[in-house]
C-alpha cells in the first residue's frame, strides 16, 4: 500500500469513528543536564531487587513461549480499566487489544518514601523505562538522584533503532523517561537537549518549541527575531533537523508522502506544544493521527531486518481524565485503539509476530472513573456524561491493565508492578544475545541554555 493510501485509510477510519461517536444511532512535565556517561547504572540487578516487593518478575513466571527481538510498547497515559470500558462502549465492540492472550492488572505506586500518594507520569514512566521506582517528578533518576539507564538506551547501545511517538510534547514526562535523565520533569530545556543528543531514529509528536531550539546552536536561538512568523520558525526547525540527518515532516500530507525505504531518521513536530485532542480537530487538520504516526514510525524502524524499540503514547487520555470529560476521553480511546490496530496490521503484513513483543499498558489511572454499562442510541457529550462518574481530577492508585501479544508474551503474565515491564522487555535477544558494535553512541549532552 502506498503512503498516500495509508493516510487515506487512517483518516477514513478515524473520521468514521468520530461520526459514530457524535451522530450515529446504529448498533454497529537537575542542575543542568546530566552527562550520559553517568547513566551506566546496572538496571537489571537493581530492578530485580526492586520488584521483589511487588510480586513475581517476568523471569520467575516460566512458560515463556519463545525469544523475541523487537519491542513495541503502547502506553495509554492515565488509562484505567474503566477508560478501556468506555472505549469498548463507544466502539460497540472490544478494543483491538482486549482479546490478547495476556491481560493482567498491575500496581503503579511510586517510591514508598512518598507514602500512599499516587504516581505521576514521571515516576511511572521511569518505572516502565528503567525498572526502578522513584519519587514523583523525577525522570530516569532513582529516589537518591542517581541516573538510570532506560530500555530504549539499552536497545540503542546494542545497535537497535529506537523511536518515540506521542500526542503531547515529546518533552513531556512519559516520552522523556526513555531518553532523558533529570531530577525534575519541569526542566524541559534539559530534557529536549538530551533527547536530541541521543539521536533517536524516529521522533513524532508535539513539542516543536523545545525540541526545535535544542537542535540549534545557542547563538542561532538568541538571534531569532521576536516577531518571526510561525512559518519562518518552522523553516528554522526543518533546517536544524535536516542538519542532524533527519527527514523532517510538518503535516500529515508530508508524513503520508514519506519514502520510508529511503529514510534513515524521521522527525515530525506537528505542534509547538501539545497536539490537539481528537474531538477538537477540524476535518481539514494538518495534524496526523496517532495511528498514522505509529504506522510511519514502524515503516522507518522496521524497513529491514535490523531490530528496533518503539514507544507509542496515547498522551491525551490522561488530559481527558484530568478534565473529567468523557467526550474527550472517548475520542482519545478510539485514537489509541486505531494506533494498536495499525501495529497489528503492520505485523500481519510484515510477518513480524514471530520476533516482536507487543505490550499495551497504562502508567496510572486518572480521574477515578466509573462507567455504567448501558446501551446508548447516540453518543454525545451529554449522553456520555450521564453514564460516567469521576471521583477526582487527579491520579489514583487503581491498578491498571497490561495486555501482551507476540513472541515472548507469556513473560508478561507474572507482571505485578510497572517496574516489571523493564524486566520483560529486557528479555529481547538484542540485550541477551551477542551485542553488535553500536553504530553511534551520542554520549555528550549539551549544556543548558
Amino acid at each position: 500500500m502506498t503512503a498516500s493510501g495509508m493516510l487515506t485509510r487512517h483518516m477514513t477510519r478515524l473520521l468514521a469513528a468520530l461520526i459514530a461517536i457524535s451522530l450515529m444511532a446504529t448498533g454497529c512535565s537537575a542542575d543542568g543536564p546530566q552527562a550520559a556517561a553517568a547513566d551506566g547504572a546496572d538496571n537489571a540487578q537493581t530492578a530485580a531487587a526492586e520488584t521483589r516487593a511487588t510480586g513475581a518478575t517476568a523471569a520467575e513466571t516460566g512458560g515463556d513461549d519463545g525469544s523475541f527481538q523487537n519491542v513495541i510498547l503502547l502506553i495509554g497515559d492515565g488509562m484505567g480499566p474503566q477508560h478501556v470500558a468506555l472505549g469498548r462502549l463507544v466502539k460497540r465492540k472490544p478494543l483491538a487489544f482486549e482479546d490478547w492472550p495476556v491481560h493482567v492488572q498491575i500496581e503503579t505506586r511510586p517510591d514508598p518514601i512518598g507514602g500512599t500518594a499516587p504516581t505521576d507520569s514521571a515516576a511511572a514512566g521511569t518505572a516502565i523505562a528503567t525498572g526502578r521506582r522513584t519519587r514523583n517528578g523525577r525522570i530516569a533518576m532513582d529516589a537518591n538522584g542517581r541516573p538510570l539507564t532506560s530500555i530504549a538506551r539499552e536497545f540503542q547501545r546494542n545497535g537497535a533503532r529506537i523511536g518515540l511517538v506521542a500526542t503531547k510534547k515529546l518533552t513531556d514526562a512519559t516520552p522523556a523517561a526513555f531518553l532523558a535523565q533529570v531530577d525534575s520533569r519541569g526542566k524541559e530545556v534539559d530534557i529536549a537537549s538530551q533527547i536530541i543528543a541521543r539521536r533517536p531514529d524516529v521522533l513524532l509528536g508535539g513539542g516543536r518549541s523545545r525540541i526545535g531550539q535544542a537542535m540549534m546552536p545557542p547563538t542561532e536561538v538568541a538571534a531569532i527575531p521576536v516577531d518571526i512568523s510561525p512559518e519562518e520558525r518552522i523553516l528554522l526547525v526543518r533546517k536544524a533537523a535536516s542538519a542532524l540527518g533527519y527527514n523532517y515532516v510538518q503535516t500529515n500530507e508530508e508524513l503520508a508522502a514519506l519514502d520510508a525505504a529511503k529514510t534513515e531518521r524521521l522527525m515530525g513536530l506537528f505542534m509547538a506544544t501539545h497536539m490537539s485532542m481528537v474531538v477538537n480537530r477540524a476535518s481539514d487538520t494538518s495534524e496526523p493521527t496517532l495511528a498514522q504516526m505509529t504506522e510511519a514510525a514502524l515503516a522507518v524502524l522496521g524497513r529491514d531486518e535490523k531490530p528496533f524499540f518503539l514507544m507509542v503514547e496515547g498522551s491525551q487520555i490522561d488530559s481527558a481524565g484530568h478534565n473529567n470529560n468523557a467526550w474527550q476521553l472517548a475520542g482519545e480511546m478510539i485514537g489509541f485503539d486505531e494506533a494498536v490496530d495499525a501495529v497489528i496490521k503492520w505485523l500481519d503484513d510484515n510477518e513480524g509476530w514471530d520476533n516482536t513483543l507487543v505490550i499495551v499498558v497504562a502508567d496510572h489511572e486518572t480521574g477515578g472513573l466509573t462507567v455504567r454499562d448501558v446501551e446508548l442510541e447516540k453518543f454525545t457529550p451529554n449522553s456520555l456524561a450521564t453514564i460516567t462518574r469521576w471521583n477526582t481530577g487527579g491520579h489514583t492508585n487503581t491498578k491498571v491493565p497490561l495486555y501482551a501479544r507476540g513472541a515472548g508474551h507469556q513473560a508478561a503474565r507474572g507482571a505485578r508492578h510497572l517496574t516489571d515491564l523493564y524486566q520483560i522487555m529486557s528479555k529481547s535477544s538484542v540485550l541477551t544475545g551477542p551485542a553488535p558494535a553500536p553504530e553511534r553512541q551520542p554520549e555528550s549532552v549539551p549544556a543548558a541554555r
